[in-house]
């Protein structure tokens, strides 16, 4: 007979043992009749536990198991230990009862450390369940705190409970398709690097993967709330999310690399959900129309501050004396869509300078940013997105280059030292602006070329100074396709014709022209025509306008001209006709400024001139 150590996790079965019916949490040590059968594998001992040495309740529960010294040297020695189908009941005399559960903390480093011989026990490094296993329920801080690497769960579990599985090694873990909750911590500070969550589960508790190296998750299409610090201090990139979900809580992704976030029917977005991570693009219901007093729904969802903190890497300019708000920011090539509302780069803002050498900011929101040697600088810039509130908001390293470095192949268009970032590399190359409308091969509606403007001319290179020669923004008035190459020759989306109000609109990045002089704009993910057939100035130019009429959703109005988040003073519903008094050039947009002294934008896709 083999000396067993047995350390009860059940207080009231250790006093019913004792006969005195009441509990007790110290270590007995008896002599249990049975043998262990310990086997040795290719990669270490198994500790492979008969069912009279494991402890259940009536209700099937394993409470405690009892080990001998080999098994102790077996388990010391990093053995993996192997639970039986079924156990005893150490009070009923009778058959062995088929395991159901496993209890809190019977199974945790803490609690087998108080087994006489494990002491100073790192835990249990492996663990296996028989193939007949019944158990659906594993509960809080059941195998916490262990060195566990990688476990195959039973193929009924149901549930996880709080932090079962805390303060381990895990590098990969099998769910079953049977389980329908995670509780909350329940695999926190692991090191699991991809999961799989089965279609049945409908709870994710709070911090269940926290602070693990999860650079892939695959979530179930059901699933509709993730809670509260799910995957923060992760490593995820990228990420989809299933139409089900309505509901992300605070800070669930925060902390990890993502780039792009596209959520389809969201309904509420916590503070911080996405925060610090190196997010440039947000995509959120974009199928689904804006409707104001219908806050909290996928009309217009409850987002908050979801966004913040993100990290834009960085970005090299040319020399310019002043960089303004609109030019910055459309560099950093930014999109958030929010149902059918794009915040475009008037909201976005300057908001910081730090670390700064050689540049500095007036500290007005969207203000200026000066360059004060020709030498060039660098700082790290804060930019604000901001909708009623900062919706996204993020840093970048922004290097200006010396004036030295201007010219053919120096003008850094998006970000680069020449050379564009999409198509061909006469992206960055930026030419004067004639206005000769020149090249509309955009394919689907294309029409013959009829300018007859020197098109077979190649254009002269670029001088300095004339980068921002272009409008800020154009729509476009008919079908039209954006293509990959400068020549207009490998179309990678198309866009119908729309109204005025919802026709699609391109940022200007810079101008670009063909092998035969054809003026194209560079815009995000390639190259559009500039030809007035196809695309217009999206902002009012002339001053002989008098009266407009809203034909957004509404137009808001400020005290200044830079539009600042806060001098709004009030907003005009769609069909509003208002007077204004003055156009009013703002970098290379303009406002429109009203009798009463306020400012609003003088953006063509919000507002349409009304002279009657």
């Amino acid at each position: 007979m083999k000396k067993k150590v047995k350390l009860f996790s059940s207080a009231l079965a250790l006093g019913m043992l004792l006969g005195t019916g009441a509990g007790s949490l110290s270590v007995v040590t008896q002599q249990v009749p049975g043998t262990t059968m310990t086997a040795k594998a290719a990669e270490g001992p198994v500790v492979e536990l008969s069912e009279d040495q494991v402890v259940v309740d009536d209700d099937g529960t394993l409470v405690d198991i009892s080990l001998d010294e080999e098994d102790i040297e077996s388990l010391l020695a990093g053995g993996t230990l192997s639970l039986p189908a079924a156990g005893a009941n150490p009070i009923i005399d009778e058959e062995p009862i088929p395991i159901t559960s496993i209890d809190a903390n019977a199974l945790s480093k803490a609690r087998l450390q108080h087994t006489p011989g494990l002491e100073d026990f790192d835990g249990l490094k492996s663990v296996t369940f028989a193939d007949d296993s019944e158990i659906t329920d594993i509960r809080e801080s059941a195998f916490e705190g262990n060195q566990l690497t990688d476990i195959k769960l039973p193929k009924g579990l149901e549930n996880i409970g709080p932090r079962a599985f805390k303060d381990n090694q895990l590098t990969s873990v099998h769910l079953p398709e049977s389980l329908e909750t995670i509780e909350d911590d329940a695999f926190q500070n692991n090191q699991l690097t991809s999961i799989t969550l089965p279609e049945n589960l409908e709870i994710i508790g709070s911090r269940s993967f926290e602070n693990n190296q999860l650079a892939n998750v695959t979530l179930p299409e059901n699933l509709e709330t993730i809670e509260p610090d799910a995957f923060r201090d992760n490593k995820l990139t990228d990420i989809k999310f299933p139409d089900a979900v309505k509901r992300i809580h605070d800070s669930a992704f925060k902390n990890n690399q993502l780039e792009a976030v596209e959520l389809t029917s969201i309904e509420h977005i916590g503070a911080d959900a996405f925060s610090k991570n190196k997010i440039k693009t947000v995509s959120i219901n974009k199928d689904h129309e804006y409707i104001n007093d219908q806050e909290g729904t996928i009309n217009n969802p409850d987002v908050g501050h979801a966004f913040r903190a993100q990290s834009w890497g960085s970005l090299t300019m040319p020399y310019s004396p002043t960089i303004s708000n609109e030019d910055f920011a459309g560099k950093i090539d930014l999109t958030y869509v929010m149902n059918d509302l794009e915040l475009g780069a008037e909201r976005y803002s300057v908001a910081s300078i730090s670390n700064a050498t050689n540049l500095s900011w007036n500290g007005d929101r969207g203000g200026i940013i000066t360059v004060k040697s020709e030498e060039g600088g660098s700082a790290n810039i804060g930019l604000d997105v901001y909708r009623n509130h900062v919706s996204m908001s993020g840093s970048v390293r922004l290097n200006v280059d010396p004036a030295s470095d201007a010219g053919e192949n120096g003008n850094g268009e998006n970000g680069n030292n020449g050379g564009g970032s999409g198509g061909d590399n006469s992206g960055g190359i930026t030419q004067p602006d004639n206005n000769n409308n020149n090249g509309n091969n955009n394919g689907g509606t294309t029409q013959p070329d009829t300018d007859n403007n020197n098109n077979t001319t190649p254009r002269p290179p670029a001088t300095p100074g004339t980068s921002n020669n272009h409008p800020y923004s154009v729509y476009a008035t008919r079908a039209m396709r954006l293509h990959k190459n400068v020549s207009l020759t490998s179309p990678t989306k198309s866009y119908k014709k729309q109204s005025r109000a919802k026709a699609p609109s391109f940022n200007i990045q810079g101008v670009a022209y063909d092998k035969n002089g054809k003026k194209r704009y560079k815009v995000k993910g390639g190259y559009i025509t500039a030809s007035s057939k196809y695309v217009a100035d999206s902002h009012f130019r002339s001053n002989k306008v008098k009266r407009v009429r809203i034909i957004g959703n509404k137009v808001n109005s400020y005290k200044d001209v830079k539009l600042s988040k806060n001098q709004k003073l009030g907003s005009y519903k769609k069909g509003t006709k208002i007077k204004v008094s003055r156009i009013v050039k703002y970098g290379r947009t303009t406002r429109f400024q009203l009798p009463n002294g306020r400012y609003i934008t003088g953006n063509k896709q919000l507002l349409i001139m009304d002279q009657k």
